[in-house]
């Protein structure tokens, strides 16, 4: 998929000779090739209408200019680079004018350090042009790199150096700080001079996580809490950037990886011991909460236990336990949990919701609990009432030697479309079970068969005895 044309614009070039792709391969050979310079078209300087993104979206990010400098822009009311220099700082290490800096917005904190993992929004500016050529935000992408180490341009890595958490600066890369005398044609020219505009939404400190990664198990038993609490903390961070982007699940591993730094070290003193648990308390939180969100359930109360082991008083523990047990339909063990989590937080509006749910819920599966019984009770009654066999004792033996081509009465058929229809249309059952061992062949032949005209699925569990026959909706009726 290319939705903004990016490859179509790439074009191509010709070789003067053919190359052997096994050479091209093989890392002790490599192929040497030449371009024919006559198959490259020439860049249309003057086409500075933008081929990239969607009008609509490119309309909400336009360049913004300062409205007090109206007297320094051209007719359309932007301003030549060289204007905009004179209100900017110099911010390169040995002042060489290659990137300019203008706050727009401050920032908190201190500024990004160097091997920081950071991640940015921008729209990228050719001079005189109020649209985006390259847009972080018109791709619906946030950039990510590790500050003065990962390939991106040198630009980038000096302007972003400068800034603090939730700042917005205005930059102007000259050539050697971008893409240098040959560009990068079509869409950046040679010797092209740029405009970036820059908001740093956050960053990870990540100085040692490598180092520690690449020590051996007896080197890390020599390095001192304060190093692992660093590596931990940076790994347990980058974990709360993926899970506020709604990326669960790589969070998580993150956050496993924080808890192990923690756990593998070998505690020297009772501070350590207290400061580690504070911060496993923490990790442990995390990964309850992402299991919780990802419907892991069991495994979301698992460690709930381990918060609640290293702190009885967390009501953040016993109130996702709770949630995780009424998700699992354990109500009076879900009620217990949110009753300690409430007796540590009284006034939580949150848990107070939660219970008043739980409530509505135990009353609903009451209703149906009882709604099933009744039915069951009916159908077989009907079921009894219809089969000429008299003798209970031989049912199960005729119920197998059944004529599968035998129909079951109108009553029972009725009945079951009756309560399929009102399953069907309940959106809070996923699934209805029958009473299989007190129903005959012909009688399961028209649950199957009605079941399939309503687009319900048939599952059946456990064997012998024990087997259940369940009827669940379909995947595209749970959206619903």
């Amino acid at each position: 998929m290319d939705p903004y044309g990016y490859l179509a614009d790439e074009g191509s070039v010709d070789l003067k000779e053919g190359i052997d792709l096994q050479d091209l391969r093989d890392p002790n050979k490599g192929a040497d090739f030449e371009i024919d310079i006559s198959s490259v078209k020439p860049v249309d300087k003057s086409d500075t209408s933008n081929k990239y993104f969607p009008g609509e979206e490119v309309y909400h990010n336009l360049l913004k200019v300062d409205p007090e400098v109206g007297d320094t822009c051209d007719r359309e009311g932007l301003e030549t680079f060289e204007v905009l220099e004179r209100r900017m700082e110099d911010v390169t290490e040995n002042k060489d004018g290659g990137v300019l800096k203008m706050v727009l917005e401050a920032g908190t904190g201190s500024v990004a350090p160097q091997g920081a993992l950071v991640r940015v929004h921008y729209n990228a500016y050719k001079e005189l042009d109020d649209e985006p050529f390259d847009s972080t935000r018109l791709r619906h992408e946030i950039e990510k790199f590790r500050l003065g180490i990962d390939g991106t341009v040198a630009g980038l890595h000096v302007a972003v150096a400068t800034m603090k958490k939730g700042e917005r600066s205005r930059f102007i890369f000259k050539p050697n700080y971008y893409y240098g005398e040959l560009g990068c044609p079509p869409r950046i020219p040679p010797n092209c001079a740029v405009l970036f505009d820059i908001e740093l939404v956050s960053f990870v400190e990540r100085e040692g996580v490598d180092d520690y990664y690449q020590m051996t198990e007896g080197e890390r038993k020599g390095v001192t809490f304060a190093f692992v609490c660093k590596v931990s903390k940076a790994e347990r961070e980058e974990g709360n950037q993926l899970f506020n982007t709604n990326m669960i699940q790589r969070a998580l591993a993150k956050y496993k990886r924080a808890a192990k730094i923690l756990d593998d070290y070998h505690l020297k003193t009772d501070e350590e011991e207290a400061e580690q648990k504070k911060l496993l308390v923490k990790v442990y939180s995390n990964i309850a909460l992402c299991c919780l969100r990802l419907k892991q359930n069991g495994t979301c109360i698992t460690w709930c236990h381990k918060v609640i082991e290293l702190d009885p008083s967390n009501v953040k523990a016993y109130f996702r336990k709770g949630q995780a047990l009424h998700s699992m339909s354990e109500f009076e063990n879900a009620r217990t949990m949110y009753r300690k989590a409430q007796r540590l937080n009284e006034f939580s509006q949150e848990i107070i919701e939660a219970l008043s749910k739980l409530e509505q819920d135990i009353k609903k599966f009451r209703i149906q609990s009882e709604d099933y019984r009744r039915m069951c009770q009916r159908m077989v009654s009907l079921s009894a009432s219809d089969d000429s066999r008299t003798a209970p004792d031989n049912r199960e033996s005729q119920r197998e030697s059944s004529d599968p081509e035998e129909e079951c009465s109108a009553r029972f058929r009725e009945t079951v479309i009756e309560k399929l229809e009102e399953f069907k249309s309940d959106a809070e059952m996923t699934e209805m079970p029958f009473p299989e061992q007190s129903l005959s062949v012909p009688e399961i032949a028209c649950i199957v068969e009605v079941a399939g005209i309503m687009g319900l699925n048939i599952q059946r569990h456990g064997a012998g005895n024990a087997s259940r026959m369940v009827v669940v909706k379909s995947k595209q009726q749970l959206q619903f």
